[in-house]
């Protein structure tokens, strides 16, 4: 059904958004991106051998154990990223890690659980906001957190790539994992240095292009596979970057482990919209007749009042702006989900009477994004909300409809809102 009449009160606890580190700069300039082959019914014996034995052993060199994962279509699969500062860096810390007492001591067990372990890339950031965020290593026998899931997409190609086509492929990889709610996490390319610790042999000589994202769980993940099934931009980006290739792409599905890094658990988000509560003015922009080519839109303006529920778990919005000729009455319950540390939003409209199906999402970096899926004029559609430019009195909220499963967007509402200081 129709959202013309949302409420834009799905906003941001100004001290959670300003609480939220900005993504840290990328851990290493140099990776290995590891994929083992092990033996039936092997791979939890390596794991729990690597996770108490090679974490903290590796970083005692200068060495950093960015993520641990199971892949999840290969039950006999191990996958991880190592990285380090540099190549010089990369040599030494090596040398003295595998000629060290640790390795030494476990070497046997570890080998023992392998068949092939020479399947390694040599990988570098695209750029220098795009290598893996540091995270924090979670302890040794902690409680379990809610952690989400790492997609991971390799293109080879039959030389080197030009970076339009780069470009171009992210970007749609980008828009597809927007659309669904998910954080891109890195994106590399082959580093073509010569192996200085040739006792690890690398896969030399290819092209490579590595992208990572994390999604909530695999429900995320599926929406954003179909995403991509659907995406001409993707499929042309990929199509002509991996023309010739000698590999065929790969969808890698993995699964953290219980101390991998990454992705990282996520906040506690439970009072991200403490910040809310109060009264607001609001003046809203609303598109008439989206999704037609219209551009005429509608100005509003009115107040937002804003009450506490639960602690701040859960929030209550009353909505009520008027234009020249219409007005717009609405409520909004959002409720807090511990399990995920994600909010589900739900809006009624008072000339309807009914609660809309939900938006999820949450913040990152000073960011709100929200998804769901909605029907408008009998039409699937993807629905997102987008919170930014927040400040102690004031906040934008704009929301957008997408008819391609998220590759483009079309604004519809847009809002602005200014704390009421009487």
């Amino acid at each position: 059904m129709p959202r013309l009449a949302h409420s834009f009160a799905f906003t941001l606890s100004l001290a959670s958004a300003f609480a939220q580190p900005a993504q840290a700069v990328s851990c290493c300039a140099v990776l290995e991106l590891r994929q083992y082959t092990l033996h039936p019914g092997k791979r939890e014996t390596l794991i729990e051998l690597f996770e108490r034995e090679f974490i903290e052993s590796q970083e005692s060199y200068p060495m950093h154990i960015v993520g641990l994962f199971r892949d999840l279509d290969a039950p006999d699969h191990f996958v991880w990223l190592r990285g380090f500062a540099d190549m010089p860096t990369r040599g030494e810390a090596l040398q003295d890690f595998y000629g060290g007492p640790v390795w030494k001591a476990n070497r046997s067990a570890a080998n023992a659980t392998m068949i092939d372990s020479d399947n390694v890339l040599l990988l570098r950031p695209l750029g220098a906001d795009t290598g893996f965020p540091d995270a924090a290593l979670p302890p040794r026998d902690g409680d379990p957190q809610p952690r989400g899931v790492v997609e991971a997409r390799l293109v080879y190609a039959a030389a080197e790539m030009p970076r339009a086509g780069i470009d171009a492929a992210v970007a749609a990889l980008d828009a597809a994992l927007r659309s669904v709610g998910g954080t891109r996490l890195a994106v590399l390319v082959s580093n073509h240095a010569a192996n200085n610790f040739p006792a690890l042999p690398l896969r030399a000589g290819e092209h490579v292009l590595a992208w990572f994202a994390e999604l909530t769980d695999e429900a995320a993940r599926a929406r954003l596979r179909a995403a991509l099934d659907v995406s001409p931009a993707w499929r042309e980006a990929q199509a002509a970057l991996a023309a010739g290739a000698p590999r065929q792409p790969e969808a890698l599905r993995l699964a953290p482990t219980e101390r991998s890094r990454l992705p990282a658990a996520p906040r506690d988000g439970r009072h991200d919209f403490d910040f809310m509560i109060g009264t607001w003015d609001a003046e809203l922009k609303r598109l008439d007749h989206p999704l037609t080519g219209s551009h005429n839109w509608i100005d509003f303006k009115g107040v937002q009042i804003t009450r506490k529920v639960w602690d701040g778990r859960a929030n209550l919005d009353e909505f009520y702006v008027d234009s020249a000729d219409l007005k717009i009455e609405g409520l909004t319950l959002r409720l807090y989900n511990p399990k995920t540390n994600e909010w589900n939003l739900y809006w009624a409209n008072a000339r309807r009477g009914l609660v809309d199906p939900p938006v999820v999402g949450r913040w990152r970096d000073g960011r709100g994004e929200f998804y769901g899926d909605d029907t408008h004029e009998g039409k699937p559609i993807r629905v997102r909300y987008v919170w930014s430019d927040i400040t102690a009195d004031s906040a934008r909220f704009e929301q957008s409809f997408s008819v391609d499963g998220g590759t483009t967007w079309e604004p519809n509402w847009i809002c602005l809102l200014k704390r009421r200081n009487d």
